[in-house]
C-alpha cells in the first residue's frame, strides 16, 4: 500500500515555500531580508496541518478556512510592520541631492 496520501502537497515543502515567497516578493518589487523570509516560512509552516487537511477534502466538502491558532493578528501585523520598516530603511540615503 502506498503512503502517497500521507505526504504533504508539493507547495508545502520547505524549499517550495521559500521559492514562492521569493518569487512573490520579486513580483511585488520588494526585497525582504532572510529574517523576514524565515518568519514567513514559519507562519506558513504553522498552518501546514490545516492546509494539508483542506487539500485532501473533496471540493464539495471544503470547509471555510480558519487560521491556525498560533497565527494571531498580532503576529501578522508584526510581520508586515517589519517588512515596511525594512523597505523604509532601503530608501534612506546618507547623501542629499542639492
Amino acid at each position: 500500500m502506498s503512503d502517497e496520501g500521507e505526504r504533504s502537497p508539493l507547495f508545502l515543502d520547505n524549499k517550495s515555500i521559500r521559492e514562492i515567497i521569493e518569487k512573490a516578493s520579486k513580483s511585488l518589487l520588494i526585497s525582504p531580508s532572510e529574517e523576514v523570509v524565515e518568519e514567513a516560512v514559519k507562519l506558513i509552516e504553522s498552518m501546514k496541518p490545516d492546509l494539508i487537511r483542506l487539500s485532501k477534502l473533496p471540493l464539495e466538502k471544503v470547509e471555510p478556512f480558519k487560521s491556525h491558532d498560533s497565527l494571531t493578528l498580532k503576529e501578522i501585523d508584526s510581520f508586515y510592520k517589519k517588512q515596511v520598516e525594512e523597505e523604509e530603511k532601503s530608501f534612506i540615503s546618507p547623501h542629499t541631492i542639492n
